[in-house]
């Protein structure tokens, strides 16, 4: 804020990041908005230091439906009732830098990285330190930046530096973008499967009743012949085996 402006510290409410951070405002103050032909007092929401945003003022949403804006990306131009307002012509400062985020635990966060990469692209998984992945995804560069997600797998919040990542070209990985679908089996030739497999010449009549009642509503959960197992590649997990003794005692 500018030294001598005053504003309310009683006014100020919640907001939520991308992230669903939460954070408070400080408050609210009238600043007057003016064009060569125009002024106007609109109410701003005040944010402490710590709240990480690369300008000076954003225009929300109320601003923009109380004057019936339009926003035309063919003319470059945001029209506000009378008022006539050209995009900005000049581009902004690619800056292509580490940035800095801090990640809660366990918590999978949407966020910007820096990329010298054009256009559309794959962004391959990477961990960035033990516990903290950049999932994979496709994604677009835009002013030197796309947007990816981090996963923090660890218990604690952790901050990492951002560095800059580089898009794989999808004539390279066009295997990636093809989506293959197996013929899906019947539900009734696959409960006959499911039921040749169960193991019923022990139970009474209507033990076996209820037994093949359950496995035919919960049949999906078997793993059957010509089944396909999903899997997750963003977290490896290794179970250590190695030192515990084959030949110990059962409990």
């Amino acid at each position: 804020m500018t030294p001598g402006v005053n504003y309310h510290f009683h006014d100020g409410v919640d907001i939520k990041e991308i992230s669903s951070t939460l954070m408070r405002t400080e408050g609210t103050v009238e600043l007057k908005l003016f064009t060569q032909t125009h002024e106007k007092m609109h109410a701003f929401h005040v944010v402490g230091k710590d709240f990480e945003m690369h300008y000076d003022a954003i225009l929300g949403k109320d601003f923009l439906e109380e004057r019936e804006s339009v926003i035309n990306y063919c003319s470059l131009q945001i029209v506000m009732n009378e008022i006539i307002v050209n995009f900005d012509p000049k581009p902004r400062a690619i800056k292509t830098g580490p940035c800095r985020r801090t990640l809660r635990s366990r918590t999978e966060n949407v966020v910007s990285v820096p990329t010298n990469s054009k256009g559309l692209g794959l962004l391959p998984k990477n961990e960035l330190v033990p516990g903290l992945f950049i999932t994979s995804s496709l994604t677009r560069a835009l002013n030197g930046f796309c947007v990816t997600s981090v996963l923090n797998t660890m218990e604690t919040d952790r901050t990492v530096e951002l560095s800059c990542v580089v898009l794989e070209g999808l004539e390279e990985s066009e295997s990636a973008l093809t989506l293959t679908f197996p013929a899906v089996e019947s539900s009734d030739s696959r409960l006959s499967n499911l039921r040749n497999q169960l193991r019923l010449d022990h139970l009474n009549s209507v033990e076996r009743v209820s037994i093949v009642k359950i496995c035919d509503e919960y049949n999906d959960i078997f793993h059957l012949p010509g089944d396909k197992l999903t899997r997750i590649s963003t977290i490896e997990y290794a179970i250590p085996i190695q030192t515990i003794d084959p030949h110990r005692p059962l409990m």
